[in-house]
């Protein structure tokens, strides 16, 4: 890579960040850099940093890289919120945000400037730090924002190998994704959250993360009536499949990730683990099946 200029590209998803040589220097990110806890620095095969940075290896250019104004994120929300609504949506979810555009909410609201009903999830340890300490703020606006909930990330994304696999993928027989968050962490942040009425809703795309998710949302007694949810659940094992209606949690898909995986998931996870990819079909069937076996007892059985 060459260039005078800093040049950095993130992906749509913002798992990960391509980035020039200058960056790469200005950064001070070389051969000898380790990998972040979370995070993968991608190199070639002289082991020098090709300037992929993955996930939490993000954080290593965050001082090189111009930070947004207030002003700039105030524009962008704008521009987004009088999209939704010439779409003639009402509600939407702004699923990870932290003190900063939830300001930028509450002053839009003020002003009578909020077209949209936002659901926003507080995000990263300063917002979570001040929330789990003030509690919700529920139906400021008379229910145009609420801030009542949590994003955790327990992995990245399934494009960059990001994504938490029990097995490793197929087309990097060497990787197993990246682990974002502790399990210890998350059932500390699941108690205090619990305690303070916060909903938890934690992303997972890998099976390996959905599987902690679950079972940290078991152990730690989540019951329906706080509607926990994975966000994504990209990837879920016929094990783990009915573990979703037994406790009660959502499924959080997002349609729009179809075309993408339709891609490269097969090549990501191979032709025996692609079913478990977006089981949008799967989930309605299994629910279907419990209900009708809680109901009926010479339904077929399922396993549990």
């Amino acid at each position: 890579m060459t260039g005078d200029h800093p040049v950095a590209l993130s992906r749509i998803d913002g798992h990960s960040t391509w980035v020039n040589s200058k960056v790469l220097v200005l950064a001070k990110i070389s051969r000898d850099t380790p990998d972040p806890d979370g995070g993968l620095i991608r190199r070639n095969a002289a082991h020098e940093p090709t300037g992929m940075l993955i996930d939490n290896a993000q954080e290593l250019i965050r001082s090189v890289i111009p930070k947004a104004t207030q002003a700039d994120q105030e524009h962008r929300i704008r521009i987004a919120l009088q999209q939704f609504s010439r779409w003639g949506l009402t509600s939407v979810h702004d699923a990870g945000v932290g003190l900063e555009t939830i300001s930028i909410y509450k002053d839009l609201l003020e002003r009578g400037e909020l077209p949209v009903r936002v659901y926003a999830m507080a995000s990263g340890e300063a917002a979570m730090t001040h929330y789990l300490a003030n509690g919700p703020e529920l139906d400021l606006g008379n229910g145009m924002l609420a801030v009542r909930s949590f994003k955790l990330f327990l992995d990245g994304a399934l494009g960059s190998r990001g994504a938490e696999m029990t097995d490793a993928y197929t087309d990097a027989p060497q990787e197993h994704g990246l682990e974002l968050m502790k399990d210890a962490d998350l059932e500390r942040v699941l108690r205090a959250a619990r305690q303070k009425g916060f909903q938890v809703n934690t992303h997972a795309i890998g099976d390996r993360a959905v599987r902690r998710a679950l079972d940290a949302f078991e152990e730690g007694g989540v019951t329906p009536n706080e509607r926990f949810r994975i966000e994504h659940a990209s990837i879920v094992t016929n094990d783990d499949l009915p573990r979703f209606v037994h406790m009660g949690v959502i499924a959080s898909i997002q349609p729009v990730f179809v075309g993408e995986y339709s891609r490269w998931a097969e090549d990501r996870v191979g032709p025996s683990r692609v079913h478990w990819v977006l089981r949008t079909r799967d989930f309605p069937t299994i629910f279907s099946i419990i209900i009708d076996s809680r109901c009926n007892p010479n339904a077929p059985n399922i396993k549990s």
